[in-house]
């Protein structure tokens, strides 16, 4: 059985491509929260958002614009 070379080449780039969004979705995940966890230190940090800290400094509690200390 023949299969014709232009079909070939669609499969393989379609499989490449497929496979080069896996991988950047799945490394990119990862990063996702420690991304998102060092922007709110660096806003907190630098008075942006008001915050306390819980648990003997652990944790970040965010204040309401609302809420008082």
């Amino acid at each position: 059985m023949w299969i014709d070379p232009t079909i070939i080449n669609w499969l393989f780039f379609g499989g490449s491509a497929f496979i080069g969004y896996m991988i950047g979705k799945i490394w990119g995940e990862g990063k996702r929260d420690l991304i998102v966890g060092d922007t709110i230190t660096y806003l907190c940090e630098e008075g942006y958002i008001k915050h306390r800290y819980i648990d003997g400094g652990d944790e970040i509690e965010i204040i309401l614009l609302d809420e008082k200390k």
